[in-house]
């Protein structure tokens, strides 16, 4: 007797968040389905493509910050995710903060 368990998972990637605008709502930058893929990897880049965050096994607990805890500028940046079953995602996310 052979027992597989099977889990499904869609990944989910928002394109705005809203980290520090006092309502403590949509304050992370969170991919729905990571939880089934630890080990995965997310990085972030401004609009001159200088990274500004990376994480290798990230959480759901980005809040537009820099690698040094400062908060990030409202506006557009790209994102990187590596999933830990090799599959990438990459695309848009802006960080609105008012």
């Amino acid at each position: 007797l052979v027992e597989i368990n099977v889990v499904g998972c869609d990944t989910r990637i928002p394109n705005v968040f809203t980290p520090g605008d006092g309502n403590n709502l949509n304050d992370n930058f969170v991919i729905e389905g990571i939880e089934g893929f630890p080990n995965s990897e997310l990085r972030i880049y401004n609009r001159w493509g200088n990274l500004v965050y990376q994480d290798s096994n990230y959480r759901n607990n980005w809040r537009g910050q820099n690698e040094g805890g400062n908060d990030l500028s409202e506006g557009t940046y790209y994102y990187v995710y590596l999933r830990a079953d090799g599959e990438e995602f990459s695309g848009e996310v802006t960080i609105l903060r008012k």
